[in-house]
């Protein structure tokens, strides 16, 4: 959850209507932090941090000492682009470059997702 204070960066750019990059690029939260901040989604990611994240669909040990997973990613990436959109309009009409970093679970080899008009193309480095 240390994605919150550069999601407050964020939004505090949003603010003041900065945004000189020509490339975001963003791993994890800080790829889900910069989509709303391309999207202009202001406090988009506080709330995600502060709500949805506290969760227990989100978070569970018991689940985890059942034999499952601790966190559930899917369920936090559906609820909120069901509930809180990123933007993904907003985000097509941008010109600064947004990169996300992916890495192989075979290779460990790095990934950069190009998002452009909503789809998402990858090229390998």
């Amino acid at each position: 959850m240390r994605g919150i204070y550069s999601a407050g960066v964020l939004d505090a750019f949003l603010d003041h209507d900065f945004n000189p990059f020509d490339l975001c690029i963003g791993v994890s939260a800080g790829a889900s932090n910069a989509a709303a901040y391309l999207g202009k989604k202001r406090g988009r990611n506080y709330r995600i941090y502060t709500d949805y994240c506290l969760r227990p669909e989100f978070k569970s040990l018991r689940r985890f000492l059942r034999g499952s997973h601790l966190i559930d990613i899917d369920w936090l990436w559906d609820i909120t682009e069901k509930e809180l959109p990123i933007g993904e309009d907003v985000i097509a009409t941008q010109s600064t470059e947004f990169l996300i970093t992916a890495t192989c679970a075979e290779t460990a080899k790095p990934y950069y997702l190009t998002v452009q008009y909503s789809a998402v193309s990858c090229f390998n480095n």
